[in-house]
């Protein structure tokens, strides 16, 4: 005798559907994390994507396949309001939500907190249909945006996307999360069209600026860049004490939004609301003109800046960011030791010779020659980390370890290198056994100098990871030798696990105590007193002839370029990196 779905017991589905709302509350990942990322961890980032393109399909989703197998089982579900507080809105081709039910799962959900996601069409085409949809449903989230702890867009064109000043008015005293986020910046097709005049909308932005209270729950928000400028006008609650904030796709020169051209934008400002933000990521953007850079174009020293705001950001990414903003950046902040600051395809100018880049930590992603070059001439860090950067040539790397003409080598302790492939082991070897002289000669006696010694040191720490080329035994058994390399790490691109770790001691094994007076002076003087004064790359002073293997134009007009005396290399640190007298580090 068979026997129907309709036959289970409401108790025994409330106990499936429980199980169901528990596990949905999970990020799907995509197949690609099961059968690649769970053996290769180290290049898995699904838990920090959003996977849009499977949140729209509602039939893999609870309870929105489950309501809709029979009545008996909706009913059951509509019994429980906390299964319908997730609400997601598809607009995934052929599986479109309806406006009128997502008006019915709002109310299903009764006055419970709930999440809201409205999904992108992930599709190259653009449907001029998307702004005036998503603006109904963000008609039809009005009357519940109060008790949203979760509103997340991803649309395709930042035109579709709710404002926060004439759409989103009502502070929001449970919302945790809020990202208004679009593929592209405008919609061509679909030029925007406000419900208010300017001065009408600068009137609702004042009212809210009054009435608005601290958001003390909001700790992750995402913002394109015309609502990320209109709460730094009319709404700073939304922005200060926040755990991460994301900020995309604005470009000043297009016009978009004749609101914005008449609000006063200051840097400043905008940096002294985010200095107790843990992670900051700007993507894309290029906001009004800037102040005036007080940076000078001159070569001479820049004055003194008395109102710079001290940052407590654990991590800064600017992404394709315009260079003049990176450059306000550097003038109107301090970054705390931990900072580690992310710049990805930056085209830094060469404009601004006594910018000053004062922080400790670093990655550079997807940059040119000449952009690395003037980054490192204007740096003079400890943790460098260079990602997928085609500029990374020899001679970049080559420059690492050469001390400028006054003696001092950037202190370099850790030096990551990951999927750069224009470099050979050579060019590594040779920079590691300058630097290695230098900290020889140092260590010595040669230069008596406290910030020399301060200066001296070969790099702790080398990783090496996606590499085209395996490393030989030889160059192994090189790297080996150096034992002031503390931990030394190399992969190939179909490595697993890293082919080498070496963990030596800092001491020399010949003379006892090698150089651990020196150690115990860097150690001292870095973390209590870091230097502030940066000095110039060694690029800028050390000119030689390009080699037969640079086939680079970039690379031979880079050292093709005159510059003064004055910056040349002196001849006792030029005998001290070429001692011929030093057989310990052959690089052969």
């Amino acid at each position: 005798m068979r026997t129907g779905i309709t036959a289970l017991p409401t108790e025994i589905l409330l106990w499936i559907f429980h199980l169901l709302s528990s596990a949905g509350r999970r990020n799907p990942f995509s197949m690609k994390h099961y059968t690649s990322h769970i053996n290769n961890p180290h290049l898995c980032d699904c838990d920090h994507a959003w996977a849009p393109e499977i949140f729209p399909s509602r039939c893999t989703l609870f309870p929105y396949a489950q309501s809709q197998v029979c009545r008996h089982w909706r009913d059951v579900l509509l019994m429980h309001p906390t299964f319908w507080t997730r609400v997601i809105v598809s607009r995934k081709p052929g599986h479109h939500t309806p406006p009128k039910l997502f008006e019915k799962y709002l109310q299903w959900s009764r006055d419970l907190q709930i999440e809201v996601y409205v999904g992108s069409v992930r599709d190259e085409r653009l449907f001029p249909s998307e702004r005036p949809l998503v603006r109904e449903y963000t008609k039809i989230l009005l009357p519940h945006v109060r008790r949203c702890n979760v509103i997340d867009y991803e649309v395709q064109c930042s035109t579709s996307l709710p404002c926060l000043v004439a759409d989103l008015r009502t502070m929001l005293p449970f919302l945790e999360s809020l990202k208004l986020k679009s593929e592209q910046i405008m919609d061509s097709e679909d030029p925007p069209t406000e419900e208010y005049p300017t001065q009408g909308f600068h009137s609702i932005g004042q009212q809210i600026a009054q009435t608005a209270q601290r958001l003390t729950s909001l700790n992750h928000i995402a913002l394109n860049g015309r609502n990320f400028l209109l709460a730094c006008a009319y709404i700073p609650e939304l922005i200060m004490n926040n755990g991460s904030i994301l900020v995309e796709n604005y470009r000043r020169s297009l016009h978009l939004h004749p609101e914005i051209d008449s609000i006063p934008f200051q840097f400043l400002r905008m940096i002294t609301l985010l200095k107790r933000v843990k992670e900051i990521r700007f993507v894309d953007l290029e906001f009004q003109a800037p102040e005036e850079i007080r940076t000078e174009i001159i070569d001479a020293d820049p004055p003194p800046l008395t109102d710079t705001v001290a940052l407590q950001v654990d991590k800064i990414e600017l992404n394709n960011v315009h260079p003049l903003m990176v450059i306000q950046f550097m003038e109107y902040t301090q970054f705390a030791v931990q900072t580690l600051v992310i710049l990805d395809s930056i085209n830094f100018s060469q404009a601004f010779p006594n910018v000053s880049f004062l922080f400790r930590r670093v990655e550079l992603r997807h940059m040119e020659w000449n952009a690395i070059y003037f980054f490192l001439w204007h740096w003079n860090g400890a943790t460098l980390s260079l990602r997928d950067c085609p500029g990374l040539t020899g001679d970049v790397i080559h420059g690492l370890g050469l001390p400028s003409s006054a003696g001092r080598l950037m202190p370099l302790r850790e030096l990551e290198i990951h999927s750069c492939h224009n470099f050979s082991v050579g060019c590594l070897k040779e920079m590691m056994a300058s630097r290695h002289r230098f900290y020889k000669n140092v260590s010595e006696g040669q230069f008596q100098s406290a910030l020399l010694a301060f200066q001296a040191e070969v790099v702790p720490k080398l990783a090496v990871r996606g590499a085209k080329e395996h490393l030989s035994d030889e160059d192994r058994s090189w790297f080996n030798r150096l034992y002031s390399l503390c931990h030394f790490e190399w992969d190939t691109l179909d490595d697993n696990l890293a082919e080498a770790v070496l963990e030596n001691d800092t001491e020399d094994p010949t003379t006892g105590d090698g150089y651990s007076h020196i150690q115990e002076e860097l150690d001292g003087q870095w973390y209590t007193a870091p230097q502030l004064v940066v000095d110039y790359w060694p690029l800028r002073e050390y000119r030689r002839s390009p080699s037969p293997a640079d086939e680079s134009d970039d690379c031979e007009s880079l050292f093709s370029m005159d510059y003064d005396a004055d910056f040349f290399l002196t001849d006792e640190i030029r005998a001290m990196i070429h001692d011929p007298s030093d057989d310990t580090m052959d690089l052969s």
